[in-house]
Order: structure tokens, then C-alpha cells, then sequence
């Protein structure tokens, strides 16, 4: 009886231990601890009528919240990293309507002065879709 008690004990401690380090494989900070960064900043893409996704949560399979475009004024409100190395920026679009919500890094471009447009990336297909892979 003694040994059967142990060996529940011993399953539940696994799977206690085993469901808090699942449940935050996914990114290496949650975004309640996080302080506001506030930075003026601009939607980036190599084709500026791509159409750069703005998703509710960070992640591409994550429902969108809204649309931007190359050039778009935005306010980076909040940073998180992935354990891929994939780095989200929770933004706000500065034009109306006032989207929130997450798009990656990539398609994030910080002013070199105030006023001053990004310089549009080369790369990719002019024609490819984007949505913020």
C-alpha cells in the first residue's frame, strides 16, 4: 500500500512538473510582466502594397486583428521573443483605424530620424503574399 501511495505521488509530482514547463515552451517572456516601450516606428516590407498582417496574439496562426501597409506610422507598445528566435512587436497603427495587436519584427522599421521614412527592404518575390512569416 505503502509503495502504491509513493508511486502516485511520484506520478503526480512528474506531471505537475511536466505541465508548468509545457506551458511555457512557447515564448520566452509573457507580455504582463513586460514595461511599455511607447517607440514611433514604421511598417515595413519589401513590396510596399504588400499587405503586412496584424495578428490578435503573437504567432501566424494566430486570428488577425487588422492590416497595415509599408510606410504605416505605428507605436511599438510591447516586445516578446519565441524559443524559435522569432521576435514579435505588439504595435498600434497611428492612422484610423486604430488597429492593436502582434506582427514580427521583420515587418518593424525604426526611424533614423524623426519624420523620416524606412528605406523599403530588397529581397523576396515582388509578388509574394505576406503574412508575417
Amino acid at each position: 500500500m505503502k509503495k502504491t501511495v509513493l508511486s502516485l505521488m511520484a506520478i503526480l509530482l512528474i506531471a505537475a512538473i511536466a505541465a508548468l514547463s509545457f506551458g511555457s515552451v512557447g515564448w520566452a517572456a509573457d507580455n504582463s510582466g513586460n514595461q511599455a516601450i511607447n517607440q514611433p516606428a514604421y511598417l515595413t516590407a519589401p513590396n510596399s502594397e504588400s499587405e503586412i498582417a496584424i495578428y490578435q496574439q503573437p504567432g501566424t496562426r494566430q486570428p488577425q486583428s487588422g492590416s497595415g501597409t509599408s510606410g504605416d506610422r505605428i507605436t511599438i507598445l510591447d516586445q516578446v521573443s519565441s524559443n524559435q528566435g522569432k521576435v514579435w512587436n505588439r504595435i498600434r497603427l497611428e492612422k484610423s483605424p486604430q488597429d492593436e495587436g502582434w506582427v514580427q519584427e521583420d515587418f518593424v522599421s525604426l526611424p533614423e530620424t524623426p519624420n523620416q521614412a524606412p528605406v523599403k527592404k530588397q529581397s523576396r518575390s515582388q509578388n509574394a503574399p505576406y503574412s508575417g512569416q
